[in-house]
């Protein structure tokens, strides 16, 4: 009896060392990680906020790593799952690795799926891994029921912890369901002014960091003329009183600069106000050098001019070279009739 007692200690004792010898030994400097953390990173512009879904993170167990034993046995096919709130204050997790209780190594694939639907025709929505595998999670489990983590990236490359990074993207003005941004033209004092006169408008976009793949250009309509605008590059429309800039495809996030410029002489500059991301109305110079979010509300822009006023300075200034022109016609036509009737006597 006391001899089987001894062989199976020597057994479980050998089992324990060869367990160990085989256990993976990495440099100094790899700091096994204390849990198997999982960390969601999501990546938005500013002016978005992010529908409410669940990211799912699932373990299976796989092949251990190269010349290392097969997992015990009894190695549990999967791990509970980690589920992250898309909305949660604390956007991490771990796996419970207390089922892992048999001395050995155990190996398991590191998977994400979420619940968000497709992205719509327009290439909005979330991006996130497919791939069947993003990372491994190796547990090594000595004879005491010690563990230690080991965290590798899909390259097989060591990592303290396994960042999963999701992006969503929004059109300008969806939330509001609203074009994703108008620049409008209006004029004060406008009985006086000509409805044809034009003004030019000088708009620059900036792209958001957080981008559509699918968008390369963002385009406007005054009227049926189309104006396209490239990232960073300053581009001239024009517009006469009571027409509108309307873009529909703007990604929010995005914003603008917007400046008058070659100003009509009859007219003068009176203020630019800004409506950013369904906020209140905000005035700004007309220098062109503020930028304007566009955000997932309403986004205006009312450039305002008004029409200088009709005092008799201003009729002799605008109209002074014509009513010189009347004046000396009906003076030569008095001349005329005085010279007439002096020659009929």
């Amino acid at each position: 009896m006391k001899t089987m007692k001894l062989k199976a200690l020597v057994m479980s004792g050998l089992l324990a060392a060869s367990l160990l010898a085989s256990m993976p030994v990495y440099a100094a400097d790899y700091a096994n990680p204390e849990t198997a953390k999982v960390t969601k990173e999501i990546k938005k512009n500013e002016g978005v906020t992010t529908p409410e879904v669940t990211f799912t993170f699932t373990a299976a167990l796989t092949d251990n790593p190269a010349e290392q034993p097969a997992a015990p046995a009894d190695a549990p096919k999967t791990l509970p799952s980690v589920t992250i709130s898309s909305t949660a204050a604390d956007l991490s997790g771990a796996f419970d690795l207390t089922s892992l209780t048999t001395p050995g190594l155990y190996t398991y694939d590191i998977a994400e799926t979420m619940d968000a639907p497709a992205k719509d025709a327009e290439g909005y929505g979330w991006d996130y891994n497919t791939k069947a595998c993003s990372y491994k999670l190796t547990v090594a489990v000595d004879n005491e029921g010690n563990k230690k983590i080991y965290l590798f990236d899909k390259d097989n490359k060591k990592v303290d912890d396994m960042d999963f990074s999701n992006k969503y993207t929004k059109k300008g003005g969806s939330e509001d369901k609203t074009t994703s941004l108008e620049i409008s033209k209006t004029v004060s004092n406008p009985a006086y002014a000509n409805p044809d006169d034009k003004f030019k408008v000088e708009v620059t976009f900036t792209r958001p960091e957080v981008k559509n793949d699918t968008i390369t250009s963002y385009t406007g309509k005054v009227g049926d003329t189309v104006y396209t605008f490239e990232d960073g590059v300053a581009t001239t429309v024009t517009l006469k009183a009571g027409e509108k800039l309307v873009f529909d495809n703007i990604e929010a996030g995005a914003k603008y600069t917007v400046k008058e410029t070659d100003m009509n002489s009859n007219y003068t500059w009176e203020k630019t106000e800004v409506v950013a991301n369904g906020g209140t109305k905000t005035e700004i110079q007309n220098a062109g050098d503020e930028k304007n979010l566009v955000g997932e509300k309403t986004n205006t822009a009312e450039i305002k001019n008004e029409f200088k006023d009709v005092s008799i300075t201003g009729v002799m200034t605008t109209y002074g070279p014509f009513i010189a022109m009347i004046a000396v016609v009906i003076a030569a036509i008095g001349a005329y009739a005085v010279i007439r009737r002096k020659v009929t006597r």
